[in-house]
C-alpha cells in the first residue's frame, strides 16, 4: 500500500496545474537522424544478416541512439504527462540518479508477479498504425500473417515458455498472437501465465528471464557477442528491467525501451529491432524511427507548432 506521503507526491508528480502550459525546449542540434546515419545503420543491419544466413545465430536484436541539444533542460513533469496523453497503455517511468534522468513509456511487461502466479508477456514483431480505420486493419492482418514477424515472436515466446520451467508449472499461453496497439505502432503480443513453484525469488526469476529474445537475441549468449561487437554505443539503462516488488514476493516489471536520458539540455534517445531472416534494412530503419517517435516527438512537434505561429 502507498504511503500518504508518497501518494501526495505522486499527485504531485502527474498534476497538470501549473505546469500545463509550461512548453518543452526546442531541438538546437541532433545526431543520428541524417542519410549517412542511415547508410551506416544498413551495414550493421546486413552483418547481423549475413551471420543469420551462415546459420552463426536466428535473432539479434540491434539498437541505434539519437543525440539532441536542446534550447533549455526538459520539464520532466510536461514530458511525463505527454507521454501518459499519447500512451496511456504503457508503463510510465522516471528514474534519477546524480545530474540526469532516464525515462519513458514502454509496452512490454517482462513479468507480474502476484499470489504465487506470474504473467508475463512476449512482444515481438511490428507494423505502423494505418491512417484509417481500414487502413489499420489491413496493417494489422498483414502483421498477424506475415514471417518474418511470427518468427520474430516466436524467439520470444520459446524463451519464455523454456525459461518458466525451472521456477514454474502450469504454463498456460494463447496459441496464436493477438495485436497490441498504441498510438503510432501496433505490435504482436501473447501472454503467458504460470504458478510459481515453492521458494522462486524474484531476483533468480528476473536474472532467469531478461533479457529476452526481445531486446537481446536468440541464442542469447551468441546475440550479446554480435551486439557488443556491432553497436557503437553502450546501452546503459535501456533495455534493462524498471519496476518494483515488496517482501511478500510481489512485484511488477517492465523493460526500459521507448527511452531516453537527459542531463541537462542534452538528451539520449534509444530504439533498437529485431534481424532475422526475412528482415530488410530499410524496413527496420523505418521500425526504429516509429520506437523513436514516443520521445523525439515530445520536441519536434512542439517545434514546428511554434514555426507555424
Amino acid at each position: 500500500r502507498l504511503t500518504e506521503k508518497f501518494s501526495k507526491k505522486l499527485e504531485i508528480l502527474f498534476q497538470l496545474k501549473g505546469d500545463k502550459d509550461k512548453s518543452l525546449p526546442r531541438i538546437v542540434n541532433s545526431n543520428g537522424l541524417t542519410p549517412k546515419d542511415r547508410k551506416k545503420w544498413k551495414q550493421i543491419i546486413n552483418l547481423a544478416l549475413e551471420k543469420i544466413h551462415n546459420l552463426e545465430i536466428k535473432k539479434v536484436v540491434l539498437s541505434r541512439k539519437v543525440d539532441l541539444i536542446l534550447s533549455d533542460s526538459i520539464n520532466l513533469t510536461v514530458s511525463l504527462n505527454s507521454l501518459r496523453e499519447d500512451y496511456p497503455d504503457c508503463f510510465l517511468f522516471a528514474y534519477h540518479k546524480r545530474n540526469s534522468t532516464f525515462f519513458g513509456a514502454t509496452p512490454e511487461l517482462l513479468a507480474k508477479i502476484s499470489d504465487k502466479k506470474i504473467e508475463l508477456n512476449a512482444i515481438a514483431g511490428s507494423a505502423k498504425r494505418g491512417t484509417s480505420p481500414e487502413d489499420d486493419s489491413k496493417l494489422e492482418s498483414e502483421l498477424l500473417n506475415n514471417k518474418k514477424d511470427l518468427d520474430e515472436h516466436s524467439y520470444v515466446l520459446e524463451h519464455l515458455k523454456e525459461t518458466l520451467k525451472n521456477f514454474s508449472e502450469n504454463i498456460s499461453y494463447d496459441k496464436i498472437p493477438s495485436v497490441k496497439k498504441f498510438k503510432n505502432i501496433q505490435h504482436l503480443s501473447t501472454r503467458i501465465s504460470a504458478s510459481l513453484k515453492d521458494n522462486s525469488g524474484i531476483m533468480n526469476i528476473l536474472k532467469e528471464v531478461h533479457p529476452t529474445p526481445a531486446v537481446c537475441g536468440y541464442p542469447k549468449e551468441t546475440a550479446l557477442n554480435l551486439i557488443k561487437k556491432t553497436e557503437s554505443q553502450k546501452r546503459g539503462l535501456y533495455s534493462g528491467i524498471i519496476g518494483w516488488f515488496n517482501f511478500n514476493n510481489e512485484g511488477e516489471f517492465a523493460v526500459s525501451i521507448r527511452s531516453a536520458i537527459t542531463k541537462g539540455n542534452k538528451l539520449t534517445a534509444y530504439a533498437g529491432g529485431g534481424i532475422v531472416e526475412g528482415s530488410e534494412p530499410d524496413a527496420e530503419f523505418e521500425e526504429t524511427e516509429m520506437k523513436l517517435k514516443p520521445i523525439l516527438s515530445l520536441f519536434t512537434e512542439r517545434s514546428e507548432n511554434e514555426k507555424k505561429d
